[in-house]
């Protein structure tokens, strides 16, 4: 049974309830697609999860620009992960204490003062996380095994059937409209670093068949990756296997002919 298809390794233990929320919480919160074209006004908001709701944002009041067209805006309700690090969750929050620090502050008391501005670290990026069986059937076996760019597998655990967060649908969040109340599951330190992995090849390597092969080779799946650069101008690349051994290989400086790819026509 591998990582993605048992619970036990797949989750962490539930924190706290005043814990903050952190990179990998399984959450319930409203996530929104916005749109071109006008919907519906004063829509009652849903009583189930899983329901979306299409509203106005605004109408037009020009039709040129610097104006503005109608937009609506398609939310949902429902499960959402969230997508930042830690540590980029809280580094407003962190600079007000250096800060305060510096000012002369013992360090309980500066935690205490950052802690007491609402407006530090406001906002949350959440992923859509969807039911399996909304994708086709001929994706879900990629999805399930983690092997989709632009998704992540989520393992059913209770009432929380399998899944899959699609990076593709993005959402600003403000915090207060996600209480630690709402966090519903937490992922295990392994799971999070295939989530460090899936958020890399997505939106900044967007090529699996390189590393693939290598998993192929060893027989063992990647989970994260490091590159570090030596004088001369030498890649020192250290992949870190889902055993916690690591693969160390070792580049030059000749460049490499970027592939060829199409360039999408300006859509209309």
């Amino acid at each position: 049974m591998a990582w993605f298809d048992n619970p036990a390794e797949y989750y962490a233990e539930l924190p706290q309830q005043d814990a903050a929320l952190s990179q990998g919480d399984i959450v319930i919160a409203p996530t929104a697609i916005i749109f071109p074209g006008e919907s519906e006004s004063e829509v009652a908001g849903p009583t189930t999860l899983d329901e979306t709701r299409d509203t106005t944002l605004w109408r037009a009041s020009s039709q040129t620009l610097p104006g503005a067209p109608s937009f609506s805006s398609r939310t949902r309700w429902g499960l959402a992960m969230v997508v930042p690090h830690s540590c980029a969750l809280d580094k407003e929050w962190n600079e007000r204490i250096a800060e305060l620090i510096e000012a002369g502050n013992d360090k309980g008391n500066a935690i205490r003062e950052a802690s007491k501005q609402d407006d530090l670290d406001a906002h949350i990026t959440l992923a859509s996380v969807l039911a399996l069986e909304t994708l086709p059937a001929s994706k879900r076996a990629g999805v399930r095994m983690n092997r989709r760019l632009g998704n992540f597998p989520v393992c059913a655990k209770d009432d929380l059937p399998e899944s899959f967060v699609d990076l593709t649908q993005l959402s600003t969040v403000h915090y207060s409209g996600i209480p630690q109340a709402q966090r519903i599951a937490a992922l295990s330190s392994k799971s999070i670093a295939h989530l460090h992995f899936a958020l890399a090849m997505h939106f900044a390597y967007r090529s699996l068949s390189g590393l693939k092969h290598i998993e192929d080779v060893v027989g063992r799946k990647i989970v994260d990756l490091n590159v570090a650069e030596r004088a001369g101008g030498k890649l020192i690349v250290t992949l870190l296997l889902d055993d916690d051994r690591e693969i160390v290989l070792q580049g030059d400086n000749r460049g490499v002919e970027a592939p060829v790819q199409e360039s999408r026509p300006a859509r209309t």
